[in-house]
């Protein structure tokens, strides 16, 4: 059986005075995980920054709100254990006890439930797992004084602050997701360790509303950082928001994308660097549009709907309204990769960076111009966009862009949809 890692505190002892009489007492306490990130505070080209947790690469600065998080009071006597989820908007929770004098012992776990009404996080250690255990890290106060409102787990280390930036991304996207859907993230501290929402069974219980995602965590054996890189964290998150949308509406199956392929290899190529690929290398449209997608849910989870905006990527910086420092038409595919129209036909076909269809994505979902007399795009038809892609079906490594515009005739809530999204697929390169 697999066990979870305890963390324990001991706060200030508080006991009653000589001869004083217990008597009933209600308690408030707040929870909230002290992150540290490598990738906050970023500026785009254009000087455009992040809106949320803005300052947690400042060690010791930053403490976020354990959203929905398990809390387990043990009270003394004959009460029972509190099993209580603290507010997804404060972090708190109330209780009471009969003991006012007493010690108590309260815990914290890296499980949340039904935040933003649908949403379960679970943050657990083994990438290998794929049941439905609750099995989780745990911090301990020992003989807490429960007077004490404000409590902080985590020490800036990478378990909390994945479980933090979860707990963000599903308060983000909380209110557009299925309900009842859980998403178990593993703690990847291997010799090869790797953030992944794509191995093994990850896939494959998407119609019972579960996906696993695991996130590289920085040990003796593993160099990655990711645990404390939020941008990557709410990517993965991404590609599981995604798929459960997808895996819950009739018609879905259980799997990955269809036919993706990252072996695109057409020249002129100022784009390619060997066998792997990264957030600006030219690919097929196939993973254009599933790690464009993902990289977009991460996009709003820590920046507000708007034309600009800022993207992290393992050390880089992205602006969401244009490519590098350019404002041509054409995304870095047609600016960087390939630069003659006479010449890069067949370099272009089926092709895109992932980063030109992120800006497509954030494009579309702050559209307003090809739509006046209508709201831009919410995020659930986003979720709408990606989910009948996947369900018209017909997928092939080479024909994403063609069977997503298809789908944009069939969820468009007004007829100027599709319009859109073929012009913000010009804009940014991806519709060759």
């Amino acid at each position: 059986m697999r066990t979870a890692k305890l963390f324990v505190f001991c706060a200030v002892a508080y006991s009653l005075p000589p001869g004083r009489v217990a008597h009933s007492a209600n308690y408030h306490n707040c929870f909230h995980a002290e992150v540290h990130t490598v990738d906050s505070g970023g500026t785009s080209w254009q000087g455009t920054a992040e809106d949320y947790w803005t300052n947690c690469d400042s060690l010791g600065s930053c403490n976020a709100i354990l959203r929905r998080a398990r809390i387990l009071v043990d009270r003394p006597g004959s009460e029972s254990t509190l099993t209580l989820y603290t507010d997804e908007d404060t972090g708190c929770v109330d209780w009471s006890s009969a003991f006012t004098g007493s010690l108590f012992s309260i815990s914290v776990e890296t499980a949340s439930s039904n935040i933003g009404g649908t949403t379960d996080i679970l943050v657990h250690d083994d990438p290998s797992y794929f049941g439905t255990s609750s099995d989780t890290y745990i911090t301990t106060f020992q003989n807490a004084n429960p007077q004490t409102q404000n409590w902080y787990v985590g020490n800036n280390g990478g378990t909390w602050t994945t479980f933090a930036a979860l707990g963000f991304s599903a308060y983000r996207w909380g209110d557009y997701l299925p309900s009842g859907i859980k998403v178990y993230a593993a703690m990847d501290e291997s010799d090869n360790c790797s953030s992944s929402a794509h191995w093994s069974d990850s896939f494959d219980f998407l119609t019972s509303g579960r996906h696993y995602i695991k996130v590289a965590h920085a040990d003796t054996d593993c160099g990655l950082n990711h645990s404390k890189s939020k941008f990557v964290i709410a990517h993965e998150a991404g590609h599981a928001f995604a798929a459960l949308s997808y895996g819950d509406r009739p018609g879905a199956s259980n799997g990955q994308e269809p036919n993706v392929l990252n072996d695109h290899a057409v020249t002129p190529n100022a784009c390619g660097f060997g066998n792997s690929y990264g957030i600006d290398t030219k690919e097929w449209n196939s993973l254009g549009f599933r790690e464009g997608f993902a990289h977009f849910v991460a996009a709003r989870v820590w920046n507000n709907k708007s034309a600009n905006g800022y993207f992290g990527w393992m050390g880089d910086h992205y602006d969401l309204d244009w490519y590098e420092a350019g404002t041509d038409w054409g995304g870095r595919l047609e600016n960087v990769c390939c630069t003659s129209s006479s010449s890069c036909s067949s370099s272009w076909t089926s092709a895109g960076t992932n980063e030109d269809w992120l800006r497509f994505f954030w494009d579309l979902y702050n559209s307003t111009a090809f739509c006046p007399n209508d709201p831009a795009p919410q995020p659930d038809i986003m979720l709408d966009l990606y989910s009948q892609t996947r369900l018209n079906g017909g997928l092939s490594s080479t024909n994403y862009y063609s069977r997503m515009y298809a789908a944009s005739f069939d969820i468009a809530p007004y007829n100027c949809f599709d319009n859109a999204v073929d012009s913000f697929a010009a804009v940014n390169g991806i519709s060759n």
